[in-house]
């Protein structure tokens, strides 16, 4: 009795986040995750790990979860080595890994349970990965900072914000995992570790075995030192908590904005000084960091409504826009949509009226009308389960009402040309506009912004 209540002692002298190993509610989650992954890849019973399909493992999930918690946290649990493939993602070769089951949810609840103990550390400026955030609201509080500037300011000469925007370069594959890099201190910082407590060797074993593992590859095993495979449960950890050192340095500037996603990121300040200093110490950081950004990607600007140069900086470029992912944000706060979010919008809901139409048997543009614009609506809704991924920007954040008429009239244009077959506008003349909107009820993107403005 006195050698288990003296165990119990020992673990609750651990820190936190060790501790939360032996939760199996994290291992539970992740199998929960798992299975609606599967279910809609449906592929339950294909993935299999010694002859044991997934579903079988699903199944039995919460006793596999108390087997799981019970043997990671006394650092019993053997991980196999993962294969490894090369994919194409958006025209860049990506590292893909594939492990076992098993191996799957011990990494995908440990880099859950490490997010979730992070997160409360991570300055208010990050935006990616954040259950809660996300690239809008990181827009949306650029548009924010800028309309109190200009509140504060009544003399429009006196306006104007100096920005620098920095991109990463390459940052997925260039971020260093060896026993040397920068990043296991500052995993120790963010978990509350300290390098004298002996006991904690397992739980850095555990982790730096989930950041590099193993792999087969020519018949033998090998290791990455530079990089995070894209898809594993921990690269977004990494990705948020790597550049912590930034974002601290570049959060703590009095009257400062500071935003960043992932390997994005945006400084602004009214003093060219200090947005000068903030470039000397993105530099200095970066490379302590072994990281580099992208020349192409990086920008000086001078930030106004006449889009004038700045004589106290001339290599700050003068705008009356900011474009910061994917978004547009101008000096009167208004928010529009980049070109790409545009095109990338257009050609979803060209897809979804095409898909819809070829379901219909024998269709025509009166019968098949009603149901495509019901398919555009599910797609516009933030409120869908199969909404687009900008619904909910479009109907809360987008500010540019003349964007969301050209939009409306752009996803009409879209329908009739699968209705009809005609490319042109003189398809209005078979379809008007008011049967659109009145008849088959197809959702205006501006009118729908405007009710949620009034809180209707």
């Amino acid at each position: 009795m006195r050698g288990k209540l003296a165990r119990l002692l020992a673990g609750h002298r651990l820190p936190k986040v060790v501790r939360l190993l032996s939760e199996p509610r994290w291992y539970l989650a992740e199998i929960d995750r798992l299975h609606v992954k599967h279910s809609l890849w449906r592929s339950l019973y294909e993935a299999r790990q010694d002859g044991v399909p997934f579903a079988a493992i699903s199944f039995d999930r919460k006793r596999l979860a108390r087997v799981l918690a019970d043997t990671v946290s006394r650092g019993a649990y053997v991980f196999e080595p993962g294969k490894v493939r090369q994919i194409t993602v958006r025209g860049k070769e990506r590292v893909v890994y594939a492990f076992r089951n098993t191996d799957r949810i011990v990494h995908g609840a440990v880099s859950a349970m490490l997010t979730e103990f992070c997160r409360p550390l991570f300055v208010p400026g990050l935006y990616s990965y954040l259950k809660g955030k996300n690239w809008c609201h990181a827009v949306s509080d650029l548009a924010r900072y800028t309309r109190l500037h200009r509140r504060e300011r009544r003399d429009p000469k006196d306006r104007g914000l100096f920005v620098i925007r920095r991109d990463v370069r390459k940052y997925t594959d260039t971020i260093p995992v060896g026993d040397a890099s920068p990043l296991w201190p500052i995993l120790d910082e963010l978990l509350r570790l300290k390098h004298s407590r002996r006991d904690l060797t397992r739980f850095r074993d555990l982790v730096k075995q989930i950041i590099r593992p193993e792999f087969r590859t020519g018949g033998g095993l090998a290791m990455r030192y530079r990089g995070v495979p894209t898809g594993s449960p921990i690269s977004t950890l990494l990705f948020n908590g790597y550049l912590t050192p930034l974002d601290r340095a570049l959060h703590s500037v009095p009257g400062a904005f500071y935003a960043r996603y992932s390997d994005d990121f945006i400084f602004a300040h009214p003093d060219p000084s200090t947005v000068q200093a903030a470039e000397r110490t993105i530099d200095d950081i970066l490379g302590g960091l072994q990281l580099t950004t992208n020349d192409a990607k990086d920008y000086r600007l001078y930030f106004n409504g006449a889009s004038r140069d700045s004589a106290a900086w001339p290599e700050a470029r003068g705008v009356n826009k900011v474009s910061f992912l994917g978004c547009d944000v101008a000096f009167d706060a208004t928010i529009s949509l980049g070109k790409g979010k545009v095109r990338d919008i257009l050609r979803d809901i060209d897809a979804r009226a095409r898909r819809t139409y070829r379901l219909l048997d024998k269709p025509t543009a009166t019968t098949a009308g009603p149901l495509v614009c019901a398919a555009i609506n599910s797609a516009l809704n933030p409120d869908e389960p199969s909404r687009h991924k900008a619904a909910i920007f479009l109907r809360r954040v987008i500010t540019d009402r003349d964007q969301l008429k050209r939009l409306d009239y752009q996803i009409a244009r879209v329908i009739l040309r699968v209705l009809t077959g005609s490319p042109s506008a003189k398809a209005f003349r078979s379809i008007s506009y008011r049967t659109l909107r009145k008849k088959w009820r197809l959702v205006s993107l501006y009118h729908a912004r405007n009710r949620v403005a009034r809180g209707a």
